[in-house]
């Protein structure tokens, strides 16, 4: 289960969510749900990874001034 929470800039939501073994960060026009653009990374469990809250992502993305920032399941941090 994906729990990333949507957060909202403008006309512009942001959230993340799971597709396979990526995480997926995703921008959406507010009044269509539209997608803008969506970034694809790998975010493969490491052996002895606690998975009892579910395979994440767990954070909501954050927007600070013209930046977008994000931080994976597994430890990856992007802006």
């Amino acid at each position: 289960m994906a729990v990333s929470s949507v957060v909202v800039d403008g006309n512009r939501l942001y959230t993340m969510y799971r597709d396979g073994d990526n995480e997926v960060v995703i921008a959406l026009e507010a009044a269509t749900g539209r997608t803008v653009w969506e970034y694809k990374y790998p975010a493969v469990f490491l052996k002895g990874m606690n998975m009892n809250t579910g395979p994440g992502p767990h954070a909501t993305p954050l927007v600070a001034g013209d930046r977008l920032y994000t931080a994976g399941v597994t430890g990856k941090f992007h802006c």
